[in-house]
């Protein structure tokens, strides 16, 4: 098993190391990552991780490069045609919640930003901290706030 590159590719497949677990993902396009629904006890292979549906898609920096959690364990060619999802964010200029479609923000409300990832970009703490959360069936605190906090419930 290969350390993580210093340059990320997509179509790599990495596996995180959580606690005796491990979580899946697959890099996208520029800084997105892709994370799977599902939590292994032993390293998967590249099709079965394949097989798992999507958790969420959310941006990551380059933190994973230096971490040794997160191990490129493979490659494929399901991503070549990603559309990431839609964001949400508040707008430091306004003050008011945006959401981020194919490279442009438009107005939005709390209701269409309820369900939607935050535009923001995650480090590898936060993102190993979110899916030890995550594993126990439960919503990473700093994603709680976050949310709160953006959308104007803190």
């Amino acid at each position: 098993m290969a350390r993580l590159r210093k340059k990320k590719r997509p179509g790599d497949l990495i596996s995180i190391s959580i606690g005796d677990q491990f979580a899946f993902a697959g890099m996208a396009a520029g800084a997105s990552f892709i994370f799977f629904d599902g939590f292994s006890r032993k390293n998967l292979r590249p099709k079965a991780i394949e097989e798992l549906p999507i958790a969420f898609t959310i941006w990551v920096d380059n933190t994973v490069d230096c971490s040794p959690n997160w191990q490129i364990i493979g490659s494929t060619t399901r991503f070549e045609n990603f559309q990431p999802p839609d964001y949400c964010r508040r707008s430091i200029i306004s003050d008011k919640l945006e959401i981020y479609r194919d490279g442009r923000f438009f107005a939005a409300t709390v209701e269409e930003c309820l369900d939607l990832e935050l535009a923001m970009i995650w480090n590898a703490d936060a993102v190993e901290e979110r899916l030890e959360f995550a594993l126990r069936g439960l919503e990473s605190p700093l994603l709680k706030r976050n949310k709160a906090s953006i959308l104007g419930f803190g």
